[in-house]
């Protein structure tokens, strides 16, 4: 055989192979095997995945909403806002009983995802991607949001929290269990300022918002913002919160509309009952050095902020 049939015979044998392996490929994407990512792509109607074999879309019959967030970033009031809108919603948190173990709060998630019924989890725990019933066909996957507010007021905002409570302190058992399990660690009374410019472990905790998001895998920024990315449907900023509950709005209506007019209407009372008592504001010179210490949870949050724009716009929110 001359070279020249070699090279021909080489050539449509590689040429078959790669149509070959296009089937094999299409077949497990749409078939059996369901090769899938969990990129999200936002388009003027709602959410979709970039793959056909999404279980995310606004019409999605009986979402499993999980909603897990830092504490002080406004995660209260979404709560609240919630349990006001009058639907058939299950409502479950992980706060309940401050002595659960991480396991027992899992447990509540994956029960809530199991349940087949409408569900709001609310929860502290970090990012953990929650699937038991895996690549089942026909399953609806969990649909994850947060909120996020800028590194440092939450960090100061937190601080005061855990020494004076707010205007929800003493009103339920878990608040009750909370203000006192904080009053028996006997916490220093100064201020945040004074805090860190003692340098005080207390009043610092440098990648807080990198760690959430990163979940149980490699702890970086790489990987939480692949997690905000392909895991997340919305990450809102409490600094935009009507921004961020339109989102909501939009993309699934079928739990969220109406939430906006709520907030309109009881956004005073709901604010103030979730405010932190006794909350100073942090001084140019103690911002400068926490910046510094916290520039992995920076660059988290600024990715969180220039997502959360984007979105704005492909929805047409001003």
């Amino acid at each position: 055989m001359t070279n020249s049939c070699y090279l021909r015979y080489f050539t449509l044998s590689c040429l078959i192979s790669l149509i070959v392996l296009s089937v094999v490929f299409y077949v497990m994407d749409c078939g059996g095997g369901r090769l899938r990512t969990e990129t999200f792509k936002l388009t003027k109607r709602g959410v979709s995945n970039e793959t056909t074999s999404s279980p995310y879309r606004e019409n999605i019959p009986r979402p499993v909403i999980i909603f897990n967030v830092l504490p002080k970033s406004g995660s209260r009031t979404l709560n609240t806002l919630v349990g006001k809108l009058g639907k058939n919603i299950k409502m479950a948190n992980t706060m309940n009983d401050i002595n659960e173990s991480q396991e027992e709060k899992h447990n509540i998630i994956n029960a809530a995802i199991r349940s087949n019924k409408t569900s709001f989890v609310y929860s502290h725990c970090h990012f953990k991607w929650m699937d038991p019933f895996g690549p089942e066909v026909g399953v609806p996957k969990p649909i994850y949001i947060s909120v996020v507010r800028d590194p440092i007021e939450r960090l100061a905002s937190h601080y005061y929290f855990v020494r004076y409570g707010d205007g929800n302190t003493n009103r339920t058992n878990a608040s009750l269990q909370f203000r006192k399990q904080m009053q028996s660690r006997h916490f220093s009374k100064e201020s945040f300022d004074t805090c860190v410019l003692k340098r005080k472990r207390g009043c610092r905790n440098p990648g807080a918002l990198m760690t959430h998001f990163s979940g149980e895998t490699r702890r970086s920024v790489e990987q939480a913002i692949k997690n905000i990315d392909t895991r997340y449907m919305v990450v809102g900023i409490m600094e935009d919160y009507s921004s961020f509950l339109r989102i909501l709005e939009l993309r699934l209506p079928q739990v969220f509309e109406g939430i906006s007019d709520i907030f309109k209407k009881e956004r005073k009372g709901i604010v103030s009952a979730t405010k932190t008592k006794n909350k100073r504001s942090v001084s140019k010179k103690v911002r400068k050095i926490l910046r510094k210490e916290m520039e992995e949870d920076y660059k988290v949050y600024y990715a969180i902020k220039s997502r959360f724009k984007r979105s704005k716009l492909d929805l047409g929110i001003s």
